[in-house]
């Protein structure tokens, strides 16, 4: 989001809940379009395998790492909400996924929000503990979002680039194999590990409507902001995707598909830069 508030970035994919507070801060962006959520399976409330933290409401005055303004804290607010306990009731350390991984892997944090594949990784190792997943809570996926002028002035160059993805999405979605043996060379990790990351996500997209963003970002913001003036705020922002935006029918992936979108999605990394 900061790259996209500078001019370095045109357009991009991310999370549900950095556009609310890039939404606060004036960020000239619209959203045009949304990725399914995935099987909820790829993000979770870990602890070590010994520990006797055996439920959410354990955590109560115990420390939880995990990134704020980002979707591991909107998870960690469900989560907590349906424990009955208040981010207040825990001790927040707010670092990275990286740095969680580290600070967990040292044993010197007491639980963490961990995701894929990270996540996937843990497991794999079997010193780990999940208290309590994703599988069933509300969520609304990720975004691709545009800057503002740069969604208005190629609507054509959008169209392509959605469509594509998408298409992408279905061969993805199709072939968990396949993609974990294209990402495992740069990711440096496993095939299985990487095809079980894979199988827990959805890569297709889903067109937007204007009250799927407002029930989207009201709720985050509800959930998030115990500003009264900065959730007025955010209520007050309108960064809702062009009609135009919608996505339109679209055609069978094939693997020249892939090597296409991956080319255009490098020219709209470095657009403008």
């Amino acid at each position: 989001m900061e790259a996209m508030n500078v001019g370095s970035v045109d357009f991009g994919f991310v999370g549900e809940t950095p556009p609310i507070f890039a939404q606060a801060s004036g960020v000239p962006f619209v959203y045009v379009a949304s990725s399914k959520p995935g099987t909820g399976e790829e993000t979770a409330v870990v602890v070590d395998k010994n520990s006797p933290i055996k439920t959410i409401a354990d955590l109560k005055g115990k420390g939880l790492a995990f990134q704020r303004a980002t979707a591991q804290q909107y998870f960690v607010l469900k989560v907590l909400e349906e424990a009955g306990l208040k981010l207040s009731d825990i001790k927040h350390i707010n670092l990275t996924p990286l740095e969680t991984r580290a600070a967990f892997e040292r044993k010197s944090v007491d639980a963490a929000v961990i995701g894929d594949p990270h996540l996937a990784l843990f497991q794999k190792t079997g010193s780990i503990r999940i208290i309590r997943n994703g599988k069933g809570i509300s969520t609304q996926g990720a975004y691709w979002l545009g800057s503002r002028n740069f969604v208005k002035d190629n609507p054509d160059v959008v169209k392509i680039i959605l469509e594509e993805v998408n298409n992408v999405g279905k061969w993805a979605e199709a072939n968990p194999h396949q993609v974990a043996e294209l990402i495992s060379p740069e990711a440096k990790i496993d095939v299985p590990t990487l095809e079980l990351v894979s199988k827990r996500r959805h890569y297709t997209l889903r067109p937007l409507v204007k009250k799927f963003c407002q029930d989207s970002r009201r709720l985050l913001i509800c959930s998030m902001s115990r500003n009264s003036s900065l959730r007025k705020s955010m209520l007050k922002k309108r960064h809702f995707p062009l009609n135009n935006m919608l996505l339109s029918p679209l055609q069978k992936l094939s693997l020249e598909h892939l090597q296409q979108t991956l080319n255009i999605r490098k020219l709209v990394a470095h657009h403008g830069s």
